[in-house]
């Protein structure tokens, strides 16, 4: 898909939701229990939920480019490209810091902080959005790109799940399950339907959705380069792509250059200002 055509098609789904269900979804008891069954086993594939609950936190050092510029230009949410971040995140939590390591705003960060968004200036002065009213790129970026690094141990905090069967991409196969936070499509709660090595149980693509920015658009992050750290084998290579076996490049990719587990930050580095907080 190239640029123009991926900005024509987020200007015409301003106003509508975009919903994942595959035609024919069921949600019953059988298919949430073989859905979920599916996402745990992911997960042990990956290295295992007791492993990751062995850690605290994490730090990733990580490069984010915005190949096409018609893309940049649109949605692309840093001052270049490529660009180099260090992204902390506490586990069991959507606590982020964000810090720029080159470019114009290095040594700046961008922080949410129980979903309240503030700024660290390179003085080191903080500045916080009010809690009703947060900075969306902010709120989206940190704890979306540490989401996908650790998605195939969060993708078992779904509330809503369902097996959709068996699916061949590239005469491989892969089990597709649905999971969100409820059954209808609702422009506050997002949508995922991931692609699952039948045979080796890992994590191949997620289709999601994109409600804090565009509530009608829907893309597909690539998995690969997995890596063992710590005891988890993490990818180390996402690239956005129109659907599950497409290779072409439609907005963004990053890398991950490392992981390091438990970096030893204290609570006040992930929620400086306790007193504020506010609802997703």
């Amino acid at each position: 898909m190239d640029g123009v055509r991926l900005i024509g098609l987020l200007l015409a789904s301003v106003a509508c939701t975009a919903d994942l269900r595959p035609e024919g979804i069921r949600f019953s008891d059988e298919t949430a229990a073989s859905g979920r069954a599916w996402l745990r086993r992911s997960a042990e594939a990956h290295g295992g939920l007791d492993v990751l609950a062995r850690h605290r936190d994490a730090r990733i050092d990580l490069t984010d480019e915005w190949p096409l510029a018609v893309v940049r230009w649109f949605a692309g949410p840093w001052p270049v490209t490529p660009q180099r971040l260090l992204l902390d995140v506490r586990f069991g939590t959507d606590d982020t810091r964000l810090r720029f390591v080159d470019g114009p705003w290095a040594e700046q960060a961008w922080g949410t902080q129980q979903w309240v968004t503030y700024r660290v200036e390179d003085t080191g002065h903080f500045r916080y959005d009010p809690a009703d009213a947060p900075t969306a790129t902010i709120k989206f970026q940190g704890p979306t790109l540490a989401y996908f690094v650790f998605m195939p141990w969060r993708m078992l905090e779904a509330t809503v799940v369902a097996d959709t069967g068996e699916v061949e991409i590239d005469g491989r196969r892969y089990r597709r399950v649905f999971y969100a936070w409820s059954e209808a499509p609702d422009p506050a709660v997002d949508q995922y339907l991931v692609f699952i090595d039948a045979e080796t149980a890992l994590l191949r693509w997620s289709t999601f959705t994109i409600r804090d920015l565009f509530r009608g658009v829907t893309t597909t992050v690539s998995f690969e380069d997995l890596r063992e750290v710590g005891g988890l084998r993490v990818p180390f290579s996402y690239t956005m792509v129109e659907e599950a076996g497409a290779t072409e490049l439609v907005s963004h990719r990053f890398r991950l250059d490392s992981l390091t587990l438990d970096p030893g930050f204290p609570d006040s580095h992930y929620v400086p200002k306790p007193e504020l907080s506010a609802r997703k």
